[in-house]
């Protein structure tokens, strides 16, 4: 009893306001504890602090409706992979991309598995789909606008008869099961693809796990099938091989996939590519700027992260090998100088600096450092006026707000 009121205290202090999914950031052993208590699944929420999809998708777990149908039904967990309890809920689930979500049994099975963003209506039919599920009632397949993917409900597995040839062919079976003919585990994966709860890639690796020779245009097409990310066994082989898998698809299909693929380990991977990394990734999808884009992708990364100090350091190096300059690099080279900096002379030289910058494009960015500037040189009327025209920018084009605000808090107590 004192664990779960341990766990109900944590559980609330991380409500949201109004009638927003209330989360709690608690390991997986508890969350299936709480929902054994309360006869309820469990509806996961797996983020990070760089992750931007991750912060459009807590505007959706705001919508009133959404929060009032997920805080009766579901046990709401929210999982900062980069946070200590990240490990309980990337191993099990083999969680590779950012955001996932995630609709599990109070024993810890999956109903349903989310790979892309949706909105407030699409989560709250897959939240019915998924109680409907647990209580039993079946309904007909929807689909999500974002990859117009059926997620369908299946009965428990039954054998089917082919009448016509005399044929049984089993599938939705026991994705634990060990020992399965191939063949059955080849037409397993592709079935479990339409259950969209991530098991297809358990399959798909048992049934290659049975294959001495990937070769055959069988074989290949199976793995380009089931390319899921650049971490493993079957992306290797397809690089190693890439012009079977031209002739087996077309060239233009094998680009796009691996654009995709190194996007979505750039972008939404975890756990997160390092600088080595990140050039073996673009050099997949460009042969000849591979270092320079790795170099941009990494200040982009170390910007949003505000580490300034390793920031400098790299831009330093960028410019170093002869890399060219464009105007989104001057406005976070500027930014990160601005946050770094204190010497008031060398203050003035970076406000001078910004004036002189073309901010067409960069709206946001210049009144954020003109902000910034005119504080940490105590001009407040300036600071202030800078910092209300970013934050109106801010919630225009939906970026968050919060250290805007602490700024704006600042300047008024000068």
């Amino acid at each position: 009893m004192r664990l779960y009121c341990q766990i109900l205290l944590c559980f609330l202090s991380f409500q949201s306001v109004g009638q927003a999914i209330r989360f709690a950031e608690i390991s997986l052993e508890a969350a299936k504890q709480r929902a054994v208590i309360e006869d309820k699944d469990i509806f996961i929420d797996t983020y990070a602090p760089w992750c931007g999809p991750c912060k459009k998708l807590n505007r959706v777990f705001q919508d009133p409706n959404v929060g009032k149908f997920f805080n009766k039904n579901f046990i709401n967990i929210k999982v900062n992979m980069d946070g200590p309890i990240g490990s309980d809920y990337q191993t099990p689930y083999r969680i590779a991309f950012l955001p996932t979500l995630l609709f599990i049994t109070q024993h810890g099975h999956t109903r349903y598995r989310i790979e892309n963003l949706v909105g407030a209506k699409e989560l709250l039919s897959i939240g019915k789909l998924a109680l409907d599920k647990k209580k039993g009632i079946k309904k007909a397949p929807i689909k999500t606008a974002a990859k117009e993917k059926e997620i369908a409900i299946v009965e428990a597995p039954k054998p089917i008869k082919n009448d016509a040839k005399g044929e049984k062919i089993l599938y939705v079976l026991d994705p634990n099961a060990e020992n399965l003919p191939p063949e059955i585990l080849y037409q397993e994966a592709y079935f479990r693809i339409e259950l969209n709860n991530g098991t297809h890639l358990n399959t798909a690796k048992k049934y290659l796990d049975t294959q001495q020779d990937w070769s055959s245009p069988t074989n290949q097409r199976f793995i380009y099938d089931f390319l899921y990310d650049t971490s493993s066994p079957e992306f290797e082989y397809f690089i190693n091989n890439k012009s079977d898998f031209i002739t087996l698809v077309g060239e233009s299909k094998v680009q796009q996939t691996l654009d995709i693929l190194v996007n979505n380990k750039l972008f939404q991977g975890i756990p997160r590519p390092d600088f080595e990394e990140s050039k073996s990734l673009y050099s997949y999808i460009d042969s000849t700027n591979f270092e320079q884009k790795a170099y941009l992708y990494f200040l982009g990364r170390l910007h949003a992260e505000t580490k300034n100090t390793a920031f400098l350091e790299l831009i330093n190096e960028y410019y170093e090998k002869g890399y060219p300059s464009n105007v989104e690099l001057d406005f976070m080279h500027l930014d990160a100088k601005a946050k770094h900096e204190i010497n008031k002379p060398k203050l003035k030289k970076l406000l001078s600096e910004l004036k002189n910058l073309d901010n067409s494009s960069q709206q946001y960015r210049y009144f954020s450092i003109l902000a910034l500037l005119n504080y940490k040189l105590g001009i407040k009327q300036e600071a202030a006026d800078a910092v209300n025209e970013a934050i109106l920018i801010a919630d225009t084009e939906e970026k968050d707000t919060s250290q805007l605000l602490y700024l704006k808090q600042s300047i008024e107590d000068l």
